[in-house]
C-alpha cells in the first residue's frame, strides 16, 4: 500500500505545470542559499531560495535538478542537509547528480529588506561566473528570485507559463514542513500551508506522502482527493 502511494506521488508531482518545461541538454543544481549572518528570521529561505530558482529555472526551459534528487544526494554523500558546505563538496555534490552547473548565493536582511547574491559554478568548463545581487522587501521574496534567475539565465525567455504562486505565508509553511525533521512538525507546516492556501497542490501531495510515511493512509487520501478536486 505504501509503494503504490509513493508511486502516485511521484506520478503527480510531475504532472505539476512547472514540471512541464522542456528539457536542456545541461543539468543545473541550484543549492540552498547561505544564511550569512545565521538571522534565525532566515532559517527557511535558504532553503526557498533553491525551490523559487529551480522552479523559474525550469518555466525557461532549463533542466534544473529537482530537491528529491538533492536530498538523496545529500545522503548517499552522507552529508547533513542543513551544513554550509565548501565549494570542494558543493562541486562534488553537483558531479554526483550530473550537473554541469551549481547556482550558489547567500541571504541576509538589512531592516525590513532582503538582500540575495547569488552566482553560478560551471563545472563542465570549470568557470565561475560573476555575482548577481538584488534587494527588495522581504515580503516580496518571491519577485527578488525570479529577478535573480532572469539575471542568471538572461539569454533563456520564459517558455512555460508559471503557475500562480501562493501567498508568502503560505509558502513559508510549506517550506517549514520539507525541513522539518519529524514527521508531526512536516504535517503541522502543511497543514497550515494549506489552511492559508487551500488547494495548495505541492503542500497537499507532499502532506500526501507524509501521512503515508505515518501510515495514516486515510488522511493520505483525503489530501490526494483534494488535488484531484
Amino acid at each position: 500500500m505504501l509503494t503504490m502511494f509513493r508511486i502516485l506521488f511521484a506520478l503527480l508531482l510531475c504532472v505539476l505545470p512547472v514540471c512541464a518545461a522542456a528539457q536542456s541538454s545541461g543539468h543545473i543544481l541550484v543549492m540552498p542559499f547561505e544564511n550569512v549572518r545565521r538571522d534565525a528570521r532566515l532559517h527557511w529561505i535558504g532553503e526557498a531560495a533553491a525551490l523559487l530558482l529551480a522552479d523559474d529555472l525550469k518555466t525557461r526551459g532549463l533542466a534544473a535538478i529537482t530537491r528529491a534528487e538533492r536530498i538523496r544526494a545529500f545522503d548517499q554523500l552522507h552529508l547533513p542537509t542543513a551544513a554550509t558546505l565548501s565549494r570542494a563538496t558543493v562541486i562534488k555534490v553537483g558531479e554526483f547528480v550530473g550537473a554541469s552547473e551549481i547556482i550558489v548565493g547567500s541571504v541576509a536582511v538589512d531592516g525590513t529588506a532582503l538582500i540575495v547574491e547569488a552566482h553560478s559554478i560551471r563545472i563542465d568548463v570549470g568557470r565561475l561566473q560573476a555575482n548577481v545581487t538584488e534587494r527588495g522587501a522581504l515580503i516580496d521574496m518571491i519577485a527578488i528570485f525570479e529577478r535573480i534567475a532572469g539575471r542568471l539565465a538572461p539569454d533563456v525567455t520564459v517558455t512555460v507559463e508559471r503557475s500562480a504562486r501562493p501567498p508568502l505565508e503560505a509558502f513559508e509553511n510549506y517550506v517549514k514542513g520539507l525541513m522539518a525533521e519529524s514527521p508531526a512538525a512536516r504535517a503541522a507546516f502543511l497543514e497550515a500551508a494549506i489552511a492559508r492556501n487551500p488547494g495548495y497542490d505541492r503542500a497537499l501531495l507532499t502532506l500526501w506522502g507524509v501521512r503515508g510515511d505515518q501510515g495514516d493512509h486515510a488522511a493520505a487520501l483525503e489530501a490526494a482527493r483534494a488535488v484531484a478536486g
